[in-house]
């Protein structure tokens, strides 16, 4: 986990109620979820920096546009933020975690 990923495990974890972070799959939850929060700043920076997308030209000599890799990563990114961010809420809110924590993942 590095630093930035670190500094939003930790804000995060004091959110969360502390009998739902004592559980091993949840914590891991929280950790997955910094992870992404962390990444989508990096590659929101090098949109913020770069744009979207950069222009090449082709052999007959016409200009493209093409989207940047960062640009799709940080999109399918969100994604999967939004619905780790649901799956967290979910059991914040009033449901058991099964021992497993089989239950988190569905």
């Amino acid at each position: 986990m590095n630093k930035s990923a670190l500094k939003h495990y930790n804000r995060l974890k004091k959110s969360f109620p502390s009998e739902k972070m004592e559980h091993a799959a949840f914590d891991e939850m929280v950790r997955t979820y910094a992870n992404i929060c962390s990444e989508e700043e990096m590659l929101q920076e090098f949109v913020d920096k770069h744009g979207t997308a950069y222009e090449v030209e082709n052999r007959a000599g016409e200009k493209l546009w093409k989207l940047y890799p960062q640009h799709n990563m940080l999109s399918k990114l969100r994604t999967q933020k939004n619905t780790m961010f649901g799956r967290l809420i979910k059991y914040v809110r009033d449901e058991e975690i099964q021992d497993d924590g089989e239950d988190l993942l569905r």
